[in-house]
């Protein structure tokens, strides 16, 4: 197992403080919104929350149009994503010493973990995370000491267990991430769509892990829908069918402009419900017993209460206009400016700068001012990372860097930022020499073009 980061890299406020112009998060800019700011603001902070989030459950329910117990909360999705992996861990742990360990909703053993007498001792479970992601998802795994295996389409995974199957070695239980739209690319993943659909026609074969037998073991399904409600182009790929056997992450803090409000929740398979026996099943009730008492808080629980009402959706509806005229100027000042810009069909974008603008930045920069960022250099999988600290804002010294590329790069990042201004190195999803650039107003972008220009 690789070493954590000391470090970790994301977009948003650093060491110097809020960015007055902050290009590296996906946060919506007409944020934040109005009417679920008033629920926070009469949010009951005296009492303890209801530790079993009946009625945020009921209402994201409603709203999904599943049984409320379909639902779990979490503390945030990221919190989601380390108990999840957690869970799936535990039920690896569980079918590797051939005996399961009751959870708080099932106190039957793990029927579904037991090998079979005889069976070869069966490897860890894997998770499998898109080259170009969220760095949690790898990093969770490696916290967990799990596998990570890297997919650029989703074609690859099924392939592996198809290989491990004509070895005749016992297949291990899989974990498999997407996000759509995706980040930091904006796009839905090449064969996501035709993959999850067909997956919906075979819901029995993947609700069911095989007991020990060598064969196909269907990967578990995560879709991360963060930026769902940020589309600007396009519909939705999926079906309600089709979804009904996959997981699905959401987290509105940023599509309501208030990332500092913190709480998410899944909408877990039918077969959680519907099949006792089932491995799904099994990391429902474990995700159950590795909760805290109280997912949420008070702010929290307010802002997932807020999400359906119909003032939320109608603002937010209206936001994705104003987004669109404002993501259109930050492209086309981009371009002209010399820019590569990769299509989005969310929020944000990314672009890779000509050659003159990072040689221009560094050379206005002294030694001293140049950093470079601790998290950015890790691989696509974060299965590489460079534990060195720092107490810079972007976490290392610019003499650091490995290469003249980097080096520019970082220290367009530097100018910037002394600039007031943020933008997200996206080398840390495996896209090196790439920034990712979230919408801002136009007041923002032009404080870019002047930095740009200067």
């Amino acid at each position: 197992m690789n070493p954590a980061p000391s470090h970790l890299s994301h977009g948003g406020p650093d060491a110097l403080g809020i960015p007055p112009h902050d290009f590296s998060t996906n946060a919506n800019a007409c944020g934040p919104c109005p009417p679920v700011l008033q629920a926070l603001q009469q949010a009951s902070v005296h009492t303890y929350p209801d530790p079993a989030c009946t009625a945020v459950r009921q209402r994201l329910g409603r709203w999904h149009g599943v049984d409320a117990a379909r639902i779990v909360i979490g503390a945030s999705a990221s919190e989601l994503i380390f108990r999840l992996t957690a869970a799936l861990g535990m039920i690896g742990q569980g079918r590797q010493a051939g005996a399961g360990v009751p959870s708080a909703h099932d106190p039957l053993p793990v029927r579904a973990g037991l090998p079979l007498a005889g069976a070869s001792p069966l490897p860890p479970p894997v998770v499998w995370v898109p080259r170009h992601a969220y760095g949690d998802y790898a990093r969770a795994a490696h916290a967990h000491g799990l596998p990570v295996r890297v997919w650029d389409t989703v074609r690859d995974t099924p392939q592996e267990a198809a290989d491990s199957s004509r070895s005749g070695a016992s297949c291990p239980l899989q974990l498999l991430w997407a996000t759509e739209p995706s980040s930091p690319l904006g796009h839905t993943p090449e064969g996501l769509a035709d993959a999850v659909h067909t997956r919906s026609s075979h819901a029995r074969q993947t609700a069911t892990v095989l007991q020990g037998v060598p064969g196909d073991s269907p990967p578990l399904w995560v879709l991360d829908r963060a930026y769902a409600p940020l589309r600007l182009s396009g519909t939705d790929p999926f079906t309600p069918a089709a979804l009904d056997v996959v997981w699905q992450l959401f987290s509105p803090n940023k599509a309501l402009g208030m990332t500092g409000v913190r709480g998410a929740w899944l909408v877990a398979p039918a077969a959680c419900l519907n099949d006792s026996g089932s491995l799904q099943a099994e990391l429902f009730g474990r995700l159950q017993a590795l909760a805290p008492s109280w997912p949420l808080g008070a702010h929290g629980e307010a802002m997932l209460m807020a999400w359906p009402e119909p003032a939320v959706q109608q603002w937010l509806a209206l936001s994705l206009d104003t987004l669109r005229d404002w993501k259109a100027r930050l492209e086309e000042g981009l371009r002209r400016r010399g820019w590569t810009v990769l299509p989005s069909v969310s929020t944000f974008c990314c672009a890779r700068p000509p050659r003159s603008a990072l040689e221009a930045a560094l050379s206005m920069m002294r030694p001293s001012d140049m950093p470079t960022p601790a998290a950015d250099r890790f691989t696509p999988a974060n299965q590489v990372p460079d534990t060195r600290g720092s107490s810079t804002p972007f976490g290392h010294a610019m003499r650091d860097a490995h290469t003249p590329g980097e080096r520019t790069q970082l220290a367009l990042l530097a100018m910037l930022r002394q600039q007031g201004i943020k933008l997200r190195d996206a080398t840390s999803f495996g896209l090196p020499g790439w920034f990712r650039l979230g919408v801002r107003p136009p007041e923002s972008q032009q404080a870019l073009w002047r930095a740009l220009e200067g």
